[in-house]
């Protein structure tokens, strides 16, 4: 197997095959209830009746064994799918990349620069530089310094000194290993994936797959196994919704006594409600025991701790007259566990039931401790101006990239790169998909109009879910104050071309970002920079341009410019404030008075929740 061969590998091609198998799941529930009712108020005996029962019972080890063959596949081909979705994403992002930088791989994946870096050498007043030229991508002279353009801007090309053309040179030659490297891992994950799902299937054909002990009427009746993979959603899905409401509730209230990575209230594809439940319970328990400690002192960074999951609680609280609030995820960080920081998830309406769900995923810098308060009070008041029944998500599922003060050699510069963007993207399809799946089954709400929203590094983010993410999940996506996503047109990604939005407030910090080039290490200042696997979402063919936040700042304040898309007023006090003065009016007319006293909403709010009740017509 080559980069031929998957390099248009699109996890959808699996799709009939599991809705197939799932046809042959029901019918074998109904065939098999069919034959555990031939026994239904049987009165006669002898040898006859003897010699029925025995071929009854042949009967129904034979619908067994095939019930159980079939669920294993289903789980085999969804295993399958996921990992074709993993594969898929590192193909995106490699392919972006060399398109950026004038790379080309070749069928059997050798990456080669077309386009390599040129540089004649110049004097000007006994100073020798160098006119760069090549695959300088969106490079920009003037992030050189004083040496900047001043011949440059003459002969073509920018003018630097010969340490930063080796830094060039240098940074050039890493991208293109980088390219390689991904390249590789896609085949390499390829191949294992397409041994795991051969030696799945040919365990089944070989009669491996058994009910063991289990009668029919257990294994079509009974709960089902709780999936080994439980990154499979739609297996676990299924899973959840063959437990009884006891089985449920018992699986709740013990869940916090679990590894947070075990717990049912983290795993997707579980019915909201239930994820809440479970997630409460395991945040009052680590609260009460932080509480504890406190009267003998904490630490520093328990204080810390302390103080963020109280900020997170605070967050998720409600009240008869506010939203619904669910929380969604709740992981905290596990000692010799590869995360950072506390991943978690809060949604502003009821994920179960709504109509419009929205997911937002912030970025540089976000965190549950320091944003998850201002991130909830902006989903809702997007949710308010949507109106209907929509809830808006605050996703922490990753571990974002931070900037720290001090000496510029020991900065968290990750922000510079997609790593984290890559590892959070695969998080957070998993949890999109999750939600989709857990309002499939019988007597859920249905599909819901489902939209995925990213901010700065969080656009990333997203758009590395939406490379991943099955199709018919995600029906609309906006990327705000982007400074990339890793494809190079809307139809790469996996939602509907014509629901792909961009925002970019005018003066917003984001426009100095180079996503399209390379920037060479400047020692004390910044340090090599490449997100070439990335393109400027707002140039990207196809897709359409939301209003911008007419009251963000501009030119003046690049940072509020950056940050300000959204009304990011409380008014939590509000709605027992309208409440009080009209004990007698309903949750939705308290609703509306709220609307009408909302300060003025930004365009860009607007559009956001036109798009996310799927009114939004341009």
């Amino acid at each position: 197997m080559q980069w031929s061969d998957i390099k248009d590998w699109e996890a959808s091609t699996l799709s009939d095959e599991y809705d197939a198998l799932s046809s042959k799941e029901r019918k074998a529930d109904d065939w098999g209830h069919e034959v555990i009712s031939l026994n239904d108020n049987v009165t006669w005996e002898g040898d006859a009746r003897n010699a029925a029962e025995k071929r009854l019972q042949q009967i129904e080890k034979g619908i067994a064994t095939y019930v159980v063959g079939v669920r294993a596949m289903k789980d085999a081909t969804s295993s399958m799918q996921d990992s074709m979705r993993e594969v898929n994403g590192i193909v995106t992002d490699a392919t972006t990349q060399a398109k950026n930088n004038g790379f080309s791989i070749a069928d059997d994946g050798t990456v080669t620069d077309d386009n390599p870096i040129s540089w004649t050498e110049v004097t000007v007043d006994g100073v020798v530089s160098y006119i760069v030229g090549g695959g300088m991508g969106g490079l920009a002279g003037s992030m050189f310094g004083p040496v900047g353009m001043a011949v440059g801007g003459i002969l073509g090309g920018p003018t630097v000194s010969s340490a930063v053309l080796a830094d060039i040179v240098a940074t050039r030659e890493t991208s293109l290993k980088q390219c390689a490297d991904k390249v590789n891992d896609a085949v390499e994950k390829a191949v294992a994936a397409d041994q795991a799902y051969a030696d799945a299937l040919n365990k089944i054909a070989l009669g491996q797959v058994e009910p063991g002990d289990k009668s029919l009427s257990e294994i079509l009746d009974g709960p089902l196994p709780m999936p080994t993979n439980r990154q499979d959603s739609q297996a676990v899905a299924a899973w959840w919704d063959s437990l009884t409401p006891e089985q449920q509730q018992e699986l709740i209230d013990n869940d916090c006594e679990k590894p947070p990575s075990e717990r049912i209230g983290n795993m997707d594809g579980v019915d909201g409600w239930a994820r809440d439940a479970a997630n409460r319970k395991s945040l009052d328990h680590d609260i009460d025991s932080l509480a504890e400690k406190s009267s003998a002192g904490l630490t520093d960074e328990e204080q810390k701790k302390y103080d963020e999951l109280k900020a997170l609680r605070d967050a998720a609280a409600t009240s008869d007259y506010q939203p619904k609030k669910q929380l969604l995820l709740y992981d905290p960080v596990e000692p010799g566990e590869d995360q950072d920081q506390l991943h978690a998830a809060v949604s502003v309406g009821d994920v179960d039931t709504a109509e419009n769900v929205a997911v937002q995923t912030g970025g540089l810098d976000t965190s549950v401790g320091s944003s998850v308060k201002e991130y909830t009070h902006n989903m809702e008041n997007i949710a308010n101006s949507a109106g209907g029944n929509t809830a808006m998500v605050t996703y922490f599922g990753y571990d974002t990239p931070h900037i720290n003060s001090g000496d510029p050699d020991q900065r968290d510069l990750s922000v510079t790169n997609t790593d984290r963007a890559a590892a959070g993207g695969q998080n957070l399809a998993n949890f999109l998909e999750g939600l989709h799946d857990s309002r499939q089954g019988e007597g859920e709400a249905g599909d819901p109009r489902l939209t995925a929203i990213g901010h700065s590094y969080g656009s990333t983010t997203t758009g590395y879910a939406l490379t991943q993410v099955r199709d018919g999940v995600v029906d609309a996506a906006v990327f705000y104050g982007s400074p990339g996503i890793p494809a190079t047109d809307v139809s790469e990604l996996n939602v509907p071309s014509d629901s792909v939005y961009a925002i970019r407030n005018e003066g917003d910090a984001i426009n100095g970002v180079p996503n399209g080039g390379l920037v060479a290490n400047r020692p004390g200042y910044l340090p090599g920079f490449n997100m070439t696997e990335t393109t400027d979402p707002m140039d990207m063919d196809g897709i359409q341009h939301l209003r911008t936040n007419q009251y963000a700042p501009g030119w003046k304040d690049p940072v509020a410019s950056h940050t300000n898309y959204f009304d990011n007023n409380d008014y939590n006090g509000k709605y027992d404030e309208i409440h009080g003065a009209h004990p007698d009016w309903t949750r939705e007319q308290v609703m509306e008075e709220l609307r009408s006293q909302m300060a003025d909403v930004p365009n860009s709010q607007q559009d956001v929740a036109a798009v996310v009740n799927g009114t939004y017509s341009g």
